[in-house]
């Protein structure tokens, strides 16, 4: 979730090499939060899914979509409703 945060903020890039410089800024600062170094966070407790979204610009519209509310209403928060669309997304297309 923080990594999903963290990334939210930084929505829009001008190209891959600015949208990878984002990935890692924010992993070191959630990282620092959790009292971890990068690799290890990033192997730990990072789902593939988020990268992934967020390098293809779909964590933006997961973040967004009225698709959202449906969890919502099983009494999850925003954020979280808007990351278990991603994840589940993310796993029927594997």
């Amino acid at each position: 979730m923080a990594a999903t945060r963290a990334l939210k903020k930084f929505v829009e890039f001008e190209s891959e090499t600015e949208a990878k410089r984002i990935v890692v800024a924010a992993i070191d600062e959630v990282a620092k939060q959790l009292g971890n170094t990068r690799a290890v966070f990033r192997k730990s407790y990072i789902h593939p899914a988020i990268l992934d979204g967020y390098m293809e610009g779909t964590l933006a519209k997961s973040l967004t979509d009225s698709v959202v509310s449906a969890y919502k209403r099983n009494g999850m928060r925003a954020d979280e409703a808007a990351l278990m669309r991603l994840l589940r997304a993310y796993h029927k297309g594997r």
